[in-house]
């Protein structure tokens, strides 16, 4: 596939291929770089973190700077407005209503 001018500017180095276009998020475990682009409107990765951060998504940033968000969160949140991402410390309001 050929892109245009415009579109190779717009996406720079990335790739497009045909499960790309017009298929929505992909069926891997994570969002690939062009899904998190395609979601959020921002490439550069610190950008995607702000964004990801100011909308209380779940995600890990890779060695390399980039952000991997798990494709179970992008439906979750698609699909129920509500993050998969649970709590990693105890509910302490609960422990201590048990009291």
């Amino acid at each position: 596939m050929e892109l245009t001018a415009f579109w190779r500017f717009f996406y720079g180095s990335y790739k497009l291929t045909d499960e790309y276009i017009g298929n929505g998020i992909q069926t891997g475990l994570f969002l690939t770089e062009v899904d998190l682009i395609s979601l959020i409107g921002y490439k550069r990765p610190g950008d995607q973190r702000r964004w990801l951060d100011r909308h209380g998504w779940a995600f890990e940033v890779r060695a390399d700077g980039k952000n991997i968000v798990l494709t179970e969160e992008a439906r979750g949140r698609m699909l129920t407005g509500k993050s998969t991402h649970r709590a990693t410390e105890p509910n302490l309001d609960a422990l201590r209503a048990l009291v």
